[in-house]
């Protein structure tokens, strides 16, 4: 089974890319994290909230901390919509070179 992190996938991108997955393929599994900040919200997951090959965990990706307890299997793809650039204080690899770290 393919096992996919997305971080920021309640975004309005995330989202849809994950929702694109579950329709698509059966043999994948979603590792959702987000902290529910700037367009994070979990209405957009609604359509998708009962399926249990998606998993959803508030977090920010750049808590390594946090990223290493929900990464503790091996990961396929990790597509990465955790913030956009322009937020201040957070350079555009931040969230990158995070998961990075960890995984």
């Amino acid at each position: 089974m393919k096992r996919i992190l997305v971080t920021g996938g309640s975004g309005f991108i995330g989202s849809t890319f994950m929702r694109l997955q579950l329709a698509k393929y059966d043999d994948v599994r979603i590792i959702n994290l987000d902290p529910l900040t700037n367009a994070g919200n979990l209405e957009k997951l609604a359509e998708i909230a009962d399926d249990k090959r998606d998993s959803f965990y508030q977090a920010d990706i750049v808590n390594a901390a946090a990223t290493a307890v929900r990464c503790r299997r091996s990961i396929s793809v990790i597509f990465c919509r955790s913030f956009p650039p322009s937020l201040p204080n957070r350079p555009a690899s931040c969230p990158s070179r995070a998961v990075s770290e960890v995984l």
